[in-house]
């Protein structure tokens, strides 16, 4: 197993968001973020207890309306995401 423990600056790169040129993180992105710290910190209960709050602006986002459309019209992995 590769560890990661390089610079933020190396890994950045490696990221799907940042391969495929984002310019801006996504809503899936900050969410999973914020789960995975409630998790590391308080435990996977209570981040599964947080899930459902936490992830209300993915289904509100701009992202997802664009993710799906691109899913039906090219298939899987083709979506440019804005970060909102």
């Amino acid at each position: 197993m590769r560890r990661l423990n390089q610079p933020a600056d190396r890994i950045f790169p490696l990221l799907p968001a940042r391969a495929a040129g984002q310019s801006s993180p996504t809503v899936a992105h900050a969410a999973t973020k914020r789960l995975v710290h409630i998790a590391v910190n308080e435990g996977i209960v209570a981040a599964d207890e947080a899930m459902a709050e936490i992830q209300k602006p993915i289904w509100a986002s701009e992202d997802l309306k664009i993710g799906l459309a691109s899913f039906r019209e090219n298939g899987p992995g083709l979506a440019k995401f804005t970060g909102r």
